[in-house]
């Protein structure tokens, strides 16, 4: 099964979960472009360690994993870029891993309703929130989509590329869910 066919949907409706797609990312973007991005105290962490130098040994093993920062960092720790960050990288996961259950699905019928219901699924307040917050929430939200979807590509059928990147992924969600963890306490 190729990325262009997923779960057998016949050609008239392949269309189909790009468009349902593309209309959830514009309701993302609808809904949430307009909260302004709020930063908490913790917030503050984060942007000082993406201010350190590479080289500063505080940047890399510091109050907060260095995973966050470093995203922050690429983007020049502006928090309205951080925040066009998050919500962009969860728009991006959700649909990776919506695909990833359209394409595990036995039936073309439960793979589309799979696919609308884990859109549906990520509009729900508890993942939304967190994309205009300037905390590690909303990364290790989507780094769990990613990895939810590595495991189903993965069990597709076993390949070295893949093992890869469900550990890449897996690794780069384990610190940013460990950090939120551990300050939920």
């Amino acid at each position: 099964m190729s990325a262009s066919e997923p779960a057998g949907l016949p050609p008239k409706v392949r269309w189909l979960p790009w468009g349902l797609w593309l209309g959830y990312a514009w309701l993302r973007l609808s809904l949430e472009l307009p909260v302004p991005v709020t930063l908490y105290p913790d917030s503050g962490d984060y942007l000082r360690i993406a201010q350190r130098a590479w080289g500063d040994p505080l940047f890399w093993i510091g109050v907060r994993p260095a995973g966050v920062p470093l995203l922050y960092r690429l983007v020049g720790a502006a928090p309205e870029a951080i925040g066009w960050l998050q919500l962009l990288a969860s728009i991006a996961a959700w649909g990776v891993l919506a695909w990833a259950v359209l394409r595990a699905a036995r039936t073309p019928l439960a793979g589309l309703i799979s696919f609308g219901v884990v859109l549906a699924f990520s509009l729900g307040l508890d993942i939304l929130r967190w994309d205009r917050i300037l905390l590690s929430e909303s990364l290790s939200l989507s780094l769990l989509a990613l990895v939810l979807a590595a495991w189903l590509w993965l069990m597709e059928g076993w390949g070295w590329g893949k093992a890869a990147a469900l550990l890449t992924v897996s690794a780069l969600w384990m610190p940013g869910h460990t950090s939120t963890r551990s300050t939920a306490h």
